[in-house]
């Protein structure tokens, strides 16, 4: 068995002091906008470990690498897990793919107060980057969990125009990170996300 399979398999060791705010599990993807979550929950002085899921997305291999450099910039530790669950893109989105990272984070702690932190935010027109998800998993992990885990998305209202600015402010380090939806290696220049990098970069 290699490490990753052994690391994927660990449960995520997360210290917990009670008199400190609860550790954050930042689900990791490699990109700006979970890099940027990382970043301000460091900030704001909470114990950080970052969760990345294959599962089995094109661009795994070099989202992947990006989790690993932003995770070694913040000295957080990070854990990739793998999930064999054959999710179809539709149209650019994987549906129930934030559903699955969630649970997926969440079926990995110990029963004590956590936050799991998804950064997912304003603009998208997908309903697992809304308010009404956010409320509808947290009604999930409220009846697993008995109300102890918080999931949070500190950019929810925030435009990636303006995730991208405060990134910028507090120094995310943009050229770490890893931003297609289709391929590894290089950004395909097309994809949606290669297309809002591109216009953000421009801006």
């Amino acid at each position: 068995m290699d490490a990753d399979a052994v690391a994927a398999e660990a449960p995520l060791r997360v210290p917990w002091n009670h008199r400190a705010p609860p550790p954050v599990v930042v689900l990791l993807s490699g990109g700006v906008d979970s890099a940027a979550v990382v970043a301000h929950f460091c900030a704001v002085h909470h114990d950080v470990v970052a969760l990345h899921v294959d599962y089995g997305q094109p661009a795994r291999v070099s989202e992947w690498a990006a989790a690993r450099r932003v995770a070694q910039h913040y000295r957080v530790p990070v854990t990739r897990a793998r999930a064999a669950a054959g999710l179809v893109a539709c149209h650019g989105e994987y549906p129930c793919r934030n559903a699955l990272l969630v649970t997926l984070a969440a079926g990995r702690l110990a029963r004590a107060p956590h936050i799991i932190a998804l950064g997912i935010h304003a603009g998208s027109p997908y309903y697992d980057c809304t308010p009404a998800f956010l409320a509808d998993m947290q009604r999930i992990l409220d009846g697993q969990f008995g109300g102890v885990v918080q999931l949070e998305a500190p950019f929810l209202s925030a435009t990636k125009p303006e995730v991208y600015a405060w990134s910028g402010v507090h120094r995310v380090p943009f050229d770490i990170t890893y931003s297609c939806e289709r391929q590894s290696r290089r950004p395909c220049g097309a994809c949606a996300s290669c297309l809002d990098r591109q216009r953000l970069d421009r801006g």
